[in-house]
């Protein structure tokens, strides 16, 4: 993707962070909305903040750098639900992508909202400062060549069963349950999550860049 364009694309995205914030409507027993822009704290019954539209903003960051949505497999949603909460699970991030757009990225991931950018206004001075920084216009400008020259197949979440990539369910508004409620369920507890099969996510302390 162009540059230009991935710099226009993230500063029209962070201003429709507020429309987001009005479709996550909380219930008593959780939250509607879209798993996987839905901030950890949200899923755990918190209030929504200002800080869980850095988080979702984050996951627009990735999504408009490899131009795919993020996507998951239905038939096991819980499992995900908590090892984003629990384990810090986050997408994988391709190797040559520019690590001023990682830092950032991870910055809007933090398990803690006090450890994300405190205001879109500083995710916008942060954008504006790229721009104004040729070595990093350079390093974005190298890594849209490599990307693009590469064949990305990314598998998002846990694997699909039916090898789809979920679009066509994924994005629809849902009621999601709070992560904790999940402990009261029995049967729930006995399931042993380490079995299931991850592909192209990482813990979000992990340093090593994914490769393809």
């Amino acid at each position: 993707m162009d540059r230009d364009l991935v710099m226009k694309d993230l500063y029209k995205r962070l201003g429709t962070l507020i429309t987001i914030t009005k479709t996550l409507n909380a219930e008593r027993r959780g939250v509607f909305g879209i798993l996987p822009y839905i901030a950890p704290e949200v899923l755990d019954g918190e209030q929504y903040t200002t800080a869980s539209d850095i988080y979702s903003f984050g996951i627009i960051m990735w999504e408009i750098l490899y131009g795919k949505s993020v996507s998951y497999n239905q038939e096991i949603v819980i499992q995900l639900q908590i090892k984003i909460c629990r384990e810090n699970l986050r997408p994988k991030i391709i190797e040559d992508t520019p690590q001023c757009y990682i830092n950032l990225m991870k910055k809007c991931w933090e398990r803690d909202p006090i450890k994300r950018p405190s205001a879109q206004k500083k995710i916008i001075e942060i954008l504006v400062e790229w721009q104004n920084d040729k070595n990093i216009l350079l390093e974005l400008t190298k890594s849209d060549e490599i990307l693009k020259n590469k064949s990305i197949h990314i598998q998002l979440y846990f694997d699909s069963s039916d090898g789809s990539d979920g679009s066509n369910g994924s994005y629809k508004s849902k009621l999601i349950e709070f992560t904790t409620s999940f402990y009261q369920d029995s049967d729930l507890n006995n399931l042993n999550f380490e079995d299931l099969q991850i592909t192209n996510w990482q813990k979000q302390d992990d340093i090593v860049i994914s490769r393809t």
